[in-house]
């Protein structure tokens, strides 16, 4: 009885280790989207210094991704109105203006780029944003950004 017992969980544990070796492991396949998430969730933790460094390194490794984009966009834009800078609002513009030119009808782009401006204080510039996501809305024209990868 002891043997069969003992060959069982024999058999259990070796089914276990080996199975392992098949299993992807998480960022292993694709270090973008693992770094891409690790930067959003740093997010939602409210460690914007640690999304940035995850989202940039994401952005490395995947420059066409307008989710990881707007996302870094995103968190660029909130350093730089928390640390009123405008070298983080610059660099947030220039990154939503990467995602308007894969996707220009996406209002929400637009707008983040209209707030950018009006934070560093060129009202006449963020006017023209503003104008152009309305525009959007109002034409029922958004092309939302569609998540590349599904965690």
């Amino acid at each position: 009885m002891k043997r069969v017992f003992f060959l069982i969980i024999l058999f259990a544990v070796s089914g276990c280790a080996s199975g392992r070796e098949n299993q992807p492991q998480f960022g292993k396949s694709d270090p973008a989207a693992y770094h891409f998430q690790m930067g959003v969730s740093y997010l939602g933790e409210g460690n914007y210094t640690s999304a940035l460094f995850e989202l940039d390194a994401a952005e490395k490794l995947d420059p066409d991704n307008p989710e990881l984009l707007f996302n870094l966009g995103e968190i660029l834009e909130m350093i730089g109105l928390l640390n009123m800078s405008n070298k983080y609002l610059d660099s947030a513009i220039a990154t939503f203006k990467m995602v308007i030119n894969q996707l220009p009808n996406n209002k929400d782009t637009w707008n983040h780029i209209g707030i950018c401006y009006q934070e560093k204080g060129q009202i006449e510039e963020s006017k023209f944003y503003f104008d152009r996501a309305r525009d959007i809305h109002i034409a029922n024209r958004d092309t939302p950004i569609v998540p590349k990868r599904d965690f």
